[in-house]
């Protein structure tokens, strides 16, 4: 399964099918790829192998049984057959013929997804790669595309999911390739990452529960073996955290929960904690949207001295391109439209910072 959005193809003769499963299988995640007949599914499959196949039996140019057989012969991803047909007899020949699943029409869409859920989570075990990958306090849930920390569930969309979960080292790409010094990085290593790049979740992914002060001391556990926390932080560290909650104006919330600050508050207590784990790349996302102005320049005046000091780089997802223009060095405009025009241009000093 690659870091992109999973490749549902469906092979049904019913236009209604495809008008109703298409949506749902894009907002679970999946990309839904069509096919009107057997030969177009048989095609799709050898020009590009989808992640899984849903096959309807009573297609209009051969037996759906017959269009199973003919893929089986070089595919090798779950097929789930969705078809009217409820005899036993058709169940069990579609299943001794190579199916994985069998789900009757009329089918309820929640079923269907939770039956591809588990045909995927399948095909990543028989792969040899772990369903859920845990760093740290995240955990990224391969299959659903979920991403929780500290057991929260952390909101992102689909691109954001893909950037992050490539650049992350979690997820690799389909096409192209990810480098982290120099070093092409092949393997689903994320111990390998920590504590080397930090991540600023848009929603936050704080422990609610606990104070700021130890939200962002929490940035430093990948550097402590675990018995080390058990008694507590070093002095400095505690110091330190004081010191930035105090240029950011929070060292009056330093000790109450996360849960009962604001969520500007949050946001920058997310950033600290970033900064806090000392990495060698920072991803943000959207790090100042709930923030007003004048706090949204101290916040990525911040990103940037800590850029330049540390000699780390920023990548940094904005939808202000004032912002853009102010504090980075280089730009990338992403504009679905044209994905031909997509290139990296020079907005400031050339020097690591913000890009």
């Amino acid at each position: 399964m690659t870091a992109f959005r999973p490749r549902i193809l469906v092979i049904d003769d019913e236009p209604q099918i495809h008008r109703f499963l298409g949506p749902a299988l894009d907002a679970a995640g999946y990309e839904h790829v069509r096919a009107d007949d057997a030969a177009a599914g048989l095609r799709e499959i050898a020009r590009k192998p989808p992640d899984a196949v849903v096959l309807d039996l009573g297609l209009p140019d051969m037996d759906g049984k017959e269009a199973l057989a003919r893929a089986r012969a070089f595919y090798d991803g779950p097929v789930i057959i969705l078809s009217a047909r409820d005899r036993e007899t058709e169940k069990i020949d579609a299943l001794d013929a190579g199916a994985d699943d069998y789900v009757e029409k009329p089918f309820g869409v929640s079923e269907l997804l939770a039956r591809l859920r588990v045909a995927l989570r399948h095909t990543i075990e028989r792969q040899g790669a772990e369903a859920t990958i845990v760093s740290g306090s995240v955990e990224i849930d391969l299959v659903n595309r979920r991403v929780s920390r500290d057991g929260a569930h952390v909101k992102l969309s689909p691109k954001e999911y893909d950037l992050l979960a490539c650049l992350a080292g979690l997820l690799t790409p389909s096409e192209g390739e990810v480098s982290f010094r120099c070093r092409q990085q092949r393997t689903h290593t994320p111990a390998a990452y920590q504590p080397k790049i930090g991540i600023v979740f848009q929603h936050f992914a704080l422990s609610g529960q606990s104070t700021l002060l130890r939200n962002i001391l929490a940035g430093r556990l990948a550097r402590y073996p675990w018995w080390r926390t058990l008694i507590g932080f070093p002095r400095s560290d505690r110091e330190q955290a004081w010191r930035m909650l105090h240029d950011l104006g929070l060292g009056t919330y330093a000790h109450r929960r996360a849960c009962e600050v604001s969520g500007g508050e949050q946001q920058r207590t997310a950033l600290l904690r970033a900064l806090f784990q000392e990495p060698e790349i920072i991803l943000a996302d959207e790090p100042v949207s709930q923030l007003d102005a004048y706090l949204s320049g101290r916040v990525l005046g911040l990103l940037r001295q800590q850029a330049q000091e540390r000699q780390c780089t920023v990548i940094c997802v904005l939808h202000d391109a004032s912002l853009v223009e102010r504090f980075a060095d280089y730009a990338l405009s992403l504009n679905p439209l044209d994905p031909e025009a997509w290139r990296i241009r020079a907005v400031g000093p050339a020097h690591a910072g913000v890009a």
